[in-house]
């Protein structure tokens, strides 16, 4: 339980920067590329890694680029879509994609 209280503050904090500038600037392209692009790094240092230590700083850079792509992309997708009955079925459909990957 201990070594996940770094991760939830880490990605607590980049997941409101995030959430607050894709807002702002009204951009989410970017951001999602920016997100992907820090959790590949991760996931490179962690296949590549030898010591637990590296691993462990791999799996917080894969983690707080994945964070924000999820809440982002839902974002993105809700609007997009039309009504509210759409930005709903979107959203659940968006969901359960998610869910499958």
């Amino acid at each position: 339980m201990g070594t996940t209280i770094p991760f939830i503050t880490q990605d607590n904090f980049e997941l409101e920067q995030v959430a607050y500038f894709s807002d702002k600037c009204n951009l989410r392209g970017p951001f999602i590329i920016g997100g992907s692009i820090a959790s590949l790094l991760g996931f490179i240092i962690l296949i590549t890694q030898v010591r637990s230590g590296v691993g462990y700083v791999g799996t917080i850079i894969a983690v707080t680029g994945l964070f924000p792509i999820v809440v982002v992309d839902l974002a993105w997708v809700s609007s997009v879509a039309g009504g509210d009955v759409r930005k709903g079925a979107s959203s659940f459909i968006h969901s359960c994609l998610r869910c499958r990957a």
